[in-house]
């Protein structure tokens, strides 16, 4: 199953959302002791793995490591070129080495989750990729890894509070409160499946059928369901506020107001059923 799992998520994105340009490690980032030694190969090796030629850039920079085995930026791009060439085993391994030289080298922990994920280690991959995003709180490219991996797994609740993040990070991006809107769309269908199989007798299921026939504009089959549900329980909050906002823009004032003030009998701060039953006397006393 996890490796199914594994294809399809593999599938459905890559192995990582960032940008090679900035998954790759710079030379100006090199340390300073030694850097004129190593700083050209390195650079160079940059080049070939901007060109795709990664058994090329592979070979330099495993050079660099005969003379400094300790070199964190080194063991990261390491690990991206043995990934691209889909050797993860490897990846992961160059992947571990960099973050014992750097912690900070936080990409490569995203990375590394990429890896893990592409040998079947779905929980030890979503891990890295969690750990990855906590410690980068505004990186975009990780949480938009993060939303596919979550979607994939039907983790619905996680995928939506991944486009919340994302949609706070950026307020103006139209595509992120898209994507935030359909997973609340997909998370509402998934609570209701989920009511269903508790069974379909219950207030609550009966509630949310109400709502789906409200959004439909069926106002009839909304009220019907609403008051199957005050049947069974009477006591829960918001059922007899939901019929009487029905009743109300059914016309059907008296019936409403006697709705609204059950609501207000179970919890008189409501201040939904206030307003209504303001309203609704008002209109009452127009009459």
């Amino acid at each position: 199953m996890k490796r199914t799992l594994a294809a399809l998520l593999l599938l459905s994105f890559p192995l990582t959302a960032l940008p090679l340009d900035a998954q790759l490690s710079k030379p100006a980032q090199l340390a300073d002791s030694g850097e004129a030694e190593f700083s050209r190969p390195f650079q160079e090796a940059t080049e070939l793995m901007r060109r795709g030629e990664w058994s090329k850039a592979e070979a330099l920079l495993l050079g660099l490591l005969d003379t400094e085995t300790q070199l964190g930026l080194v063991r990261h791009n390491l690990g991206i070129s043995c990934q691209r060439q889909g050797r993860h085993s490897q990846a992961i391994e160059h992947f571990q080495k960099a973050l014992e030289v750097d912690a900070t080298l936080h990409n490569a922990r995203a990375l590394m989750g990429g890896s893990l994920i592409a040998l079947g280690r779905i929980d030890a991959g979503l891990e890295e990729l969690e750990r990855a995003a906590s410690d980068l709180p505004r990186n975009i490219e990780i949480r938009l890894q993060l939303a596919v991996v979550y979607a994939t797994l039907g983790r619905r609740i996680d995928e939506a509070l991944v486009w919340h993040e994302l949609a706070g990070i950026q307020p103006e991006n139209p595509e992120f409160a898209y994507q935030l809107g359909q997973t609340y769309r997909g998370l509402a269908e998934w609570s209701t499946a989920r009511l269903m199989q508790a069974g379909q007798r219950s207030p609550r299921f009966l509630q949310s059928l109400g709502q789906t026939h409200l959004m439909q504009g069926n106002l009839e089959g909304a009220a019907q369901a609403f008051r199957a549900a005050i049947e069974l329980d009477e006591t829960l909050l918001d059922l007899h506020l939901a019929l009487a906002g029905v009743l109300f823009r059914q016309g059907n004032l008296s019936e409403a107001l006697k709705a609204a003030e059950a609501e207000l009998r179970l919890m008189p701060a409501n201040l939904g059923a206030q307003q209504l039953k303001t309203e609704i006397e008002k209109q009452l006393a127009g009459n």
